[in-house]
């Protein structure tokens, strides 16, 4: 971010461990504890990656960060303005399944599925696979 000109970091987040490992990076002027809904947010603009935001075609990137055996997490919203990102992002993981370059997981679930139809609620929304690729050396 630094190097596109963002140089004034603010974080904000509901959790005071969260703060912390984010405190330990030093990227952030200012870190703010705030549960949102609870109560208001600490300044006038706060951003949060969101629909579409990690085009398709940079999940392939991803595994090339990856260490064989890590793990990538994806996630997406069933919202209307977010279906063809959806329809997209679903798709991805089975063609690099096939093309041998990862193998997707069964999903798991720690929090039970959203009830509503905007939200993420179906175990195809939430995918999680893992890099088969081989260490690649950088010079």
């Amino acid at each position: 971010l630094r190097a596109r000109g963002f140089l004034q970091l603010r974080g904000v987040n509901g959790s005071l461990g969260m703060l912390e490992q984010a405190r330990a990076r030093g990227l952030y002027q200012r870190l703010s504890l705030c549960t949102l809904g609870q109560e208001p947010l600490p300044g006038p603009e706060v951003g949060a990656p969101s629909d579409g935001q990690v085009p398709c075609n940079a999940i392939p990137e991803l595994l090339c960060v990856t260490k064989p055996g890590g793990l990538v997490c994806l996630t997406t919203r069933t919202n209307l303005s977010n279906l063809q990102n959806k329809e997209a992002l679903e798709a991805t993981p089975g063609r690099l399944e096939q093309a041998g370059a990862w193998d997707c997981l069964p999903p798991s679930w720690r929090w039970y599925p959203a009830s509503l139809p905007r939200m993420a609620s179906s175990s195809a929304l939430s995918t999680c696979t893992e890099s088969r690729r081989r260490p690649r050396l950088r010079k």
